[in-house]
């Protein structure tokens, strides 16, 4: 209905998890024995660091440590200094300290762009400047600079699929996205992470045999991944077939029972399925690995929803606006619950308020604030609302309807009947989205 849900793939929030405190007698110890490494063997020190670049994170404790001691050891040239900042920032952002990973990618971005204005921009400085321009926000840097070294080194596998990665999920730019996928598959067949990638891209444009036949291909080479049944099941979701979808989510969760993006997409389809129990069960066991997550919190909100316990509902939306407080569609779907709890109208739109404040170019906010109009009566205000959600999409058939309530209420019978017709082609049963509620 009215309540978005908020998948893992492709559309999660950032996790906020607690950082990890290194400030104990045995991590200072630790880091002490790592400092006098470094300054007795600063090569061996910066293997021990730089040999994690553009590798998964495996034990980021570690790496902190490691790449602190060749920091603090002075010797390594701007580039490598760079280097270590970058497999520092990736380890804290491991661990959730954000203000610590951002840190250091400003100090990789001075160091390369001291390295590069000095000298001749070599392409992987300025790529490297790129991937840390990209975990800051900064798009339109990182865009530019990994135009810059694609084009002088138009062999880095990872500087099309960043780039491309970049493209898909800030610009939605499926095709553009799609060709840097295509490049980086030409020079690296089997790499999984970037078959996910472009599978996710096809899947996102409803190609699903395209997408299909790449995320069946990360299954075969990489067949005790979790991740590849993850992505898998999200492309049979959006295609509809659930069956398939709960199967792979199921094998993700036999290889690693405590996968969070498997047990937060799965609970997305339970609750789309109105099994609200089911995804509440698995939004419980996700934040127990992941304590205070907002998109977890968001979702069980939703599958409370989903049970129409409209409170607990409430309960997780604030909880997951108070671990993020720029989540847009937590602040819609407090609005939406509350309204339908029978709270307070003016606080209820104080949060619709928001949401469209945070994220204005979402019609379906509109939408949600326009039914919170009709369950307080306020019928012109609604018809505001669903004008304004129908100008970027005159096709949303939950807009029509509503505003065709509005118009009748309003005494203006034919238009609203109009619209309600338009709103029955696009989505049949679509009055069973409002007249449970109340709202007809």
């Amino acid at each position: 209905m009215f309540g978005t849900k908020h998948t893992a793939i492709g559309l999660a929030v950032c996790a906020f998890v607690s950082a990890t405190a290194f400030g104990t007698s045995a991590s200072a110890q630790a880091l002490k024995v790592d400092r006098e490494m470094a300054a007795a063997a600063p090569q061996s020190a910066a293997s021990a660091c730089l040999q994690a670049l553009d590798q998964p994170v495996i034990d980021p404790a570690l790496l902190i440590r490691r790449c602190t001691a060749y920091i603090d050891s002075a010797a390594a040239s701007p580039g490598e200094e760079g280097a270590a900042h970058l497999v520092r920032a990736a380890a804290y952002r491991d661990i959730g300290d954000e203000a610590h990973a951002r840190a250091d990618d400003r100090e990789a971005v001075r160091l390369y762009t001291s390295v590069i204005d000095t000298y001749e921009p070599y392409p992987e400085f300025v790529f490297r400047r790129a991937t840390a321009y990209h975990a800051m926000g900064d798009i339109k840097s990182a865009l530019r600079d990994y135009d810059t070294a694609i084009k002088g080194n138009p062999w880095n596998v990872v500087a099309f699929a960043d780039r491309g990665l970049l493209l898909l999920r800030h610009h939605n730019q499926y095709n553009l996205a799609a060709a840097d996928f295509d490049q980086a598959l030409k020079l690296a067949p089997d790499n999984v992470k970037i078959l996910i990638l472009r599978g996710d891209t096809y899947a996102a444009q409803g190609k699903y045999a395209a997408a299909l036949a790449d995320l069946d291909r990360a299954v075969t080479l990489s067949p005790r991944d979790p991740e590849v049944y993850t992505h898998r099941a999200s492309a049979y979701g959006r295609k509809g077939v659930t069956d398939a979808a709960l199967k792979d989510y199921e094998t993700a969760l036999s290889i690693d029972p405590d996968n969070f993006d498997a047990l937060l997409s799965r609970a997305a389809l339970y609750a789309e399925a109105g099994n609200g129990r089911a995804a509440v069960a698995d939004m419980d066991r996700a934040l127990a690995v992941r304590p205070g997550n907002p998109t977890a919190l968001y979702n069980r909100g939703y599958a409370r929803f989903v049970e129409r316990k409209y409170e607990a509902a409430i309960a997780d939306y604030s909880a997951a606006i108070e671990a993020a407080p720029e989540f847009g569609m937590a602040y819609t779907n407090r609005c939406l619950n509350a309204a339908l709890a029978g709270r307070d109208k003016t606080a209820a739109l104080a949060d619709c308020d928001q949401a469209i404040r945070l994220i204005p170019a979402r019609a379906d906010v509109r939408e949600t604030r326009g039914f919170v109009d009709l369950s307080y009566g306020d019928n012109e205000a609604a018809l505001a609302d669903y004008d304004a959600a129908l100008k970027s999409d005159a096709n949303r058939p939950l807009a029509l309807y509503g505003r065709g309530i509005a118009r009748v209420r309003l005494g203006d019978t034919d238009a609203g009947t109009a619209d309600k017709q338009a709103a029955r082609a696009l989505y049949p049963n679509v009055d069973r989205e409002f007249a449970p509620y109340g709202v007809e």
